[in-house]
C-alpha cells in the first residue's frame, strides 16, 4: 500500500420528518351568514420555513373572518416538500326565522294579538317587545290596539332577527248566523275546491275576499248581487299556498264576517 494508511469513514444521510398539520382550533360563523369562523393550524415536519396558501388565498396558518364553505392548505417547506392539509369544513347554523300569527281588531278597542314561533338558531330564544306592548308572554303579546310594532327575536348566541307587525283594522264584526237564515262552508279542509251556500229571508248584498292569518287580502272573490239564496264554489288551487285563510264576508251596511277554512 506504499505506506498509505486507509480511512473509513461512514456518513448517515437522515430525511426530515414528514409534513403534516395540528388543528389548534376551528370555528364555525356564528349566526347564519356571519363572516367570523376561524381555522387555526400548526405544521410540523419537513424544512422550515413554510410558505402557505389557503384556497381561499390567505397566507398564514391561522385564518379568520371566513363564512361558511370548505378550506384547504397547501405547504411547501425550505425545500419546496410540498403538502395539503384535507379540507376543512365551516358550517353555517340554521338561520332565524319567526312565524307570525296576527288578529287584528276594531277600532274602537284593542283586541288585536301577536303569536310567535320562532325557529333556527341556538336555543333558548328571548323576544323583546315594542314598548307600547304591555301584557305578554314570552312568545304572544295581547289586547292591542292596530297599529305598527317592532319586534325582535334574540337567540342563545346573540343572533338577532328584528322585525316589523302590523296589527290591522278590521270592521265590527258579526257572526254570519247573526246575519243570514243559513249558510255552509265546505269542505274543511280543502284540495282545492271551496264551496259556499247561504240564504235568508231578506235580500243579502256581499262582498268576498280571502285573507290569510296575518289580515292581508290574498284573493278577491268578487260581489254577491242581492239575491235570497246563494251558491257558489272556487277553484283555490293556482292561487293559495297551504296553510290557514278567513272567507272575509263584507255586508253593505259596514258589518263584516269572517270564516276560517284551511287549505292543504
Amino acid at each position: 500500500n506504499k505506506g498509505c494508511i486507509g480511512i473509513s469513514q461512514s456518513l448517515t444521510i437522515q430525511q426530515p420528518d414528514p409534513l403534516t398539520h395540528i388543528l389548534l382550533e376551528k370555528s364555525d360563523p356564528v349566526c347564519f351568514g356571519d363572516s367570523n369562523g376561524f381555522i387555526d393550524l400548526r405544521i410540523e415536519g419537513g424544512t422550515p420555513p413554510y410558505q402557505y396558501m389557503w384556497s381561499n388565498g390567505m397566507t398564514s396558518p391561522r385564518i379568520s373572518d371566513l363564512n361558511s364553505g370548505q378550506y384547504i392548505l397547501d405547504v411547501a417547506d425550505r425545500f419546496n416538500c410540498n403538502y395539503s392539509t384535507p379540507s376543512f369544513l365551516l358550517r353555517n347554523p340554521d338561520l332565524l326565522e319567526l312565524e307570525i300569527e296576527i288578529t287584528g281588531t276594531t277600532a274602537d278597542k284593542n283586541e288585536g294579538e301577536i303569536s310567535l314561533t320562532p325557529k333556527g338558531g341556538k336555543t333558548p330564544y328571548q323576544v323583546t317587545w315594542d314598548p307600547r306592548i304591555t301584557e305578554y308572554t314570552q312568545f304572544r303579546a295581547l289586547n292591542l290596539a292596530a297599529g305598527v310594532y317592532q319586534v325582535q327575536l334574540e337567540d342563545s348566541v346573540s343572533c338577532k332577527l328584528d322585525t316589523m307587525v302590523i296589527i290591522p283594522v278590521i270592521q265590527s264584526i258579526k257572526t254570519l248566523g247573526e246575519i243570514v237564515k243559513e249558510y255552509a262552508l265546505y269542505p274543511i279542509p280543502t284540495d282545492n275546491t271551496l264551496h259556499l251556500f247561504m240564504k235568508n229571508s231578506e235580500p243579502m248584498c256581499f262582498d268576498l275576499g280571502i285573507v290569510d292569518m296575518r289580515g292581508n287580502r290574498v284573493m278577491s272573490l268578487g260581489q254577491i248581487p242581492c239575491l235570497l239564496e246563494f251558491d257558489q264554489s272556487w277553484d283555490l288551487a293556482n292561487d293559495l299556498v297551504s296553510g290557514r285563510y278567513f272567507l272575509l264576508i263584507r255586508h253593505r251596511d259596514g258589518w263584516q264576517s269572517a270564516l276560517p277554512f284551511q287549505v292543504r
